[in-house]
């Protein structure tokens, strides 16, 4: 309802808006606005009490005037004025082009302090771990990297890469899905677990 009532109000508060704009900046002075009662009464007092301090107000102060004149600003950039020479160490890049996409989606460090492994090397060690096991021991792995024995294994362990089977035209391995054929192993149930299961 608010809205249609401002919108039929449009017109009726727009209407010869441009004269009367005119007309208020063509004003001389504009009108001063309202002031409190307890301000008046303080202009009163000062203006019967003191009425130096309200001529002294009306004065143009010369002195001030001519200090005003003598001012001037000038900017400058300080950047073009002073360079600062680069560091070395730490160069400022030439190029303001985006860097493109890393390989593994972040950038990997030059320098790895011993006791870490990057993750290109993780993946690495892994694949290679997981294509030929018997020459890429953990103990193998933990001396060439420089990493506990104890995480390799546990990397090793829990850590796999995917691998990807095609299925070719002639199906020769009994496969239920893109994948090698794993034998089931049977499971055998203990004794312990058999009483277990019937209290």
């Amino acid at each position: 309802m608010g809205k249609i009532l401002s919108l039929a109000m449009k017109p009726i508060r727009d209407f010869n808006f441009e004269s009367r704009a005119h007309k208020v900046i063509s004003r001389e002075k504009p009108a001063p606005a309202p002031k409190y009662k307890v301000d008046l009464l303080e202009l009163e007092r000062i203006q019967r009490d003191h009425p130096e301090i309200i001529e002294e107000n009306l004065k143009k102060d010369e002195m001030l005037n001519k200090r005003l004149k003598n001012v001037f600003v000038d900017s400058y950039d300080p950047a073009k004025l002073q360079k600062q020479p680069q560091n070395p160490n730490r160069p400022l890049p030439t190029s303001r082009t985006p860097a493109g996409d890393f390989e593994y989606g972040f950038h990997e460090p030059r320098e790895v302090p011993p006791g870490r492994v990057t993750l290109k090397n993780a993946l690495q060690f892994i694949n290679n771990h997981q294509l030929d096991p018997k020459n890429y021991t953990s103990t193998k792995i933990a001396l060439q990297y420089n990493l506990p024995e104890e995480t390799v294994k546990h990397i090793l362990m829990y850590c796999k890469i995917f691998e990807m089977y095609f299925p070719k035209e002639e199906k020769k391995t009994k496969t239920s899905f893109f994948g090698r054929y794993v034998p089931r192993k049977e499971i055998v149930r203990t004794k312990l677990e058999d009483t277990s299961s019937k209290d």
